[in-house]
């Protein structure tokens, strides 16, 4: 079942056929790239420390800056061939709405424990934000799968 997922998906991103990619596509595919990684958890890290101490303002600011930041520097570079790569297509896996719900959850208990600094509301945030990236690793490998055979 996974495998048929696996080459639907590569036969849905083929290079040989020119893909017209969503709007969120796109944005996921850049997003995804190596380089934009690198600078969004920089501005990350930064946000979560004016977070911590109370300006909001600023930590929004910087997030949103490094999120620009990071799309403008891999602007140039094609869809269609960071789709092809192993870490694109996890990107477009990840574009699951349930996997984009549970993510969002664990982020907003995330924001809430580093504000009221609670150690349990924090961890349980980041606990719920990576069960949201695990989401859809089923398709990736069928090893992750619940009926496998193994």
């Amino acid at each position: 079942m996974a495998t048929q997922v696996i080459v639907q998906t590569e036969q849905r991103y083929s290079t040989t056929v020119q893909q017209d990619f969503s709007w969120l596509e796109r944005f996921a595919l850049r997003c995804f790239h190596p380089r934009a990684i690198f600078i969004e958890m920089a501005g990350f890290i930064w946000s979560i420390y004016y977070f911590c101490i109370y300006q909001w303002q600023t930590a929004l600011s910087v997030f949103v800056l490094a999120l620009v930041l990071a799309l403008f520097s891999v602007m140039d570079t094609s869809p269609q061939k960071l789709s092809q790569t192993t870490i694109g297509k996890i990107g477009l896996l990840h574009l699951h709405p349930m996997n984009l719900t549970i993510r969002f959850i664990g982020a907003v208990i995330l924001l809430y424990g580093i504000w009221q600094r609670s150690l349990e509301f924090t961890l349980g945030g980041l606990s719920v934000l990576f069960l949201g990236h695990t989401f859809g690793w089923a398709k990736v490998d069928s090893r992750f799968a619940k009926n496998s055979e193994a």
